[in-house]
């Protein structure tokens, strides 16, 4: 008997620019979490305790800007849908924490 088993994989960085496909990882305080990877339209970031000022900024892989937010839930989808397929950069600031994670936009 043949079963397909789907699993969700959540990307946690491990330290900045560096994430793990562990579903099991435990979130830590200034961990920031961005799913799917790779990203059709629209990619989630997850923070575990959102900090004053947070933002978030999208970037091509030759370094342009492309979108700012500011994030106001712990949670925070940004639509990319707009943007071309290939390598993004989202670099998130939360408090004085600043991570940076590679995309993969389809």
């Amino acid at each position: 008997m043949n079963e397909s088993v789907m699993m969700d994989i959540i990307l946690t960085p491990l330290h900045e620019g560096v994430a793990s496909g562990n579903r099991d990882l435990t979130v830590a305080d200034d961990a920031v979490i961005a799913y799917p990877n790779p990203v059709t339209d629209r990619v989630r970031i997850h923070m575990e305790r959102l900090r004053a000022g947070a933002e978030a900024q999208v970037y091509d892989a030759q370094g342009k800007l492309l979108k700012a937010e500011r994030l106001t839930r712990e949670m925070h989808d940004i639509d990319l849908s707009g943007m071309r397929p290939g390598l993004l950069q989202v670099r998130v600031r939360n408090g004085k924490k600043v991570t940076t994670l590679s995309l993969i936009k389809l």
